[in-house]
């Protein structure tokens, strides 16, 4: 952003949505590597599970049913808290570079060269990101339990727990207990990627109180949802008597706080229809040229236009 622009409120503003909203393109977009990365781990969860299923009809066949519950609850503990660890510690390191890659973004864009932001650790909606995980790990632990006990005390045999937890071949194995928390850990491990970097996004604006004095809860991409404008107050954004408890107001959010330099700058129409005003070769450059096709046909919804799962 040029400095020469402070005295265009109207062109600095246009410059500002842009930056903020590109980048935060590519944010999103790698957030989806992420929630990627957490599927990767938890599949070698499951095939862990399934492998003993098979061990455990060789092995144990003839051991009580007691005994065989309670030497797969074991096994499924400490294969859990590895999980976990693998989480934890991938999601630290994800999180460290992008901290990072984010106040460089924000100092070299509005060219400010003074104090860092503070923020806080990464969170889901203002509650600690990992007690959210530890529950989602509980409840999962619950459902393999639960279905182990089952086809035990049933007689199902391992057939139906390979069903269970492999899933079933005429479904091209979707159908497992693992398909709701594979979605579940997905979802948040992207807000809480997209949140941290939010929080550091409204510390980043609070430094600069005298320039930006409103901001705007915006997604690049085309929304029905109302944009309203907020102050800054203690790090949240403020309208009237509603406030976010955190940086995002919902799971899978892609807005993020666009900073608003004059209230007479604030245009509605324009935020909420940025990405469908932007060159069809910036559309076709962030979209792909197969999904570009699909959105300027408009025969395709635009949580699936929008949804960048497996792309680079």
């Amino acid at each position: 952003m040029s400095p020469n622009n402070l005295e265009n409120p109207s062109l600095l503003q246009d410059e500002a949505t842009d930056l903020i909203l590109d980048h935060h393109i590519s944010c999103i977009k790698y957030s989806y590597r992420v929630a990627d990365q957490i599927v990767s781990f938890l599949e070698g969860f499951q095939n862990e599970l399934v492998n003993d299923i098979l061990l455990d009809s060789h092995g144990n066949r003839f051991e009580s049913d007691i005994t065989r519950m309670d030497l797969f609850a074991e096994r499924t503990h400490v294969k859990l808290h590895q999980l976990r660890s693998r989480f934890e510690n991938y999601f630290e390191e994800v999180i460290s570079i992008w901290e990072r890659k984010e106040i460089d973004f924000l100092r070299s864009a509005f060219q400010y060269g003074g104090d860092y932001p503070s923020y806080s650790t990464p969170s889901l909606l203002g509650v600690p990101y990992e007690e959210v995980l530890h529950l989602n790990l509980h409840s999962m632990r619950s459902e393999i339990s639960s279905n182990y006990r089952t086809a035990l005390v049933y007689g199902q045999g391992d057939t139906y727990l390979l069903e269970k937890f492999r899933g079933t071949r005429s479904l091209n194995y979707k159908d497992s207990i693992f398909g709701l928390f594979q979605s579940r850990f997905t979802t948040i491990f992207r807000t809480a990627f997209l949140e941290q970097l939010n929080k550091i996004r409204l510390s980043f604006y609070a430094l600069l109180s005298q320039r930006f004095t409103h901001f705007s809860m915006v997604s690049p991409f085309p929304s029905d949802k109302q944009v309203s404008l907020y102050s800054l107050q203690d790090y949240s954004l403020v309208s009237g008597s509603e406030k976010f408890t955190g940086p995002l107001e919902n799971y899978n959010s892609s807005r993020t706080p666009v900073p608003i330099l004059e209230k007479k700058s604030f245009d509605v129409k324009n935020l909420r229809s940025w990405f469908g005003a932007t060159p069809e070769s910036y559309q076709q450059e962030v979209l792909g040229k197969k999904r570009f096709l699909l959105w300027k046909k408009g025969t395709i919804s635009k949580s699936q236009i929008f949804n960048f799962k497996h792309s680079s």
